[in-house]
């Protein structure tokens, strides 16, 4: 609208590195569409998208020799792409993980999901569970939102997909005495 207007330069506060340049990095990873919302709990689906947020947040040898630093990242594919953002906010913390970094969770202004997300992250560390383990789950979950096709070559999945977080409380909750 009108009232945006170039109000001045920005002073970037991060330190110079030796050879003057930003000791920042911005990477842009693409999203995949999801016009169905079951088929991003495919196998090839969760593949993909693990794939592409590891290489994303992948240690840089220049920027990153020391300690690689967080990384700050949100609902990524999520908006107009179909993105669910339960799924989302799982493979990208199991590729900052295996990268070994921390994550920064943006939720846009969205206190509901920033404490969903935040349990979450409670109950996985209160289990121990694995990058490997809480993968395990994920794949469980998909096979029961998004079925494999039959020998015929269909499936029917879900019409509405249950909450990725719910079910992983629950597979994660300790053991009743």
């Amino acid at each position: 609208g009108a009232s945006f207007t170039f109000a001045g330069g920005y002073n970037d506060p991060a330190p110079l590195a030796a050879n003057g340049h930003r000791t920042t990095a911005v990477v842009a990873i693409d999203a995949a569409v999801f016009r169905s919302h079951t088929v991003q709990f495919s196998d090839a689906a969760i593949a993909r998208e693990l794939r592409k947020a590891s290489a994303g947040f992948a240690p840089h040898p220049a920027l990153d020799a020391s300690r690689p630093r967080a990384v700050v990242t949100g609902n990524w594919g999520c908006g107009a792409f179909g993105g669910d953002p339960e799924l989302k906010f799982v493979l990208q913390w199991l590729a900052a993980s295996t990268s070994g970094r921390s994550m920064v969770y943006c939720t846009f202004g969205d206190p509901a999901f920033a404490a969903a997300a935040a349990a979450m992250v409670d109950t996985v560390r209160a289990a121990a569970t694995t990058v490997a383990g809480l993968y395990s789950l994920i794949r469980e979950f998909a096979e029961v939102v998004s079925p494999p096709l039959s020998p015929a070559g269909t499936s029917k999945p879900r019409k509405k997909v249950p909450s990725l977080f719910k079910f992983l409380h629950f597979a994660l909750r300790p053991p009743s005495p």
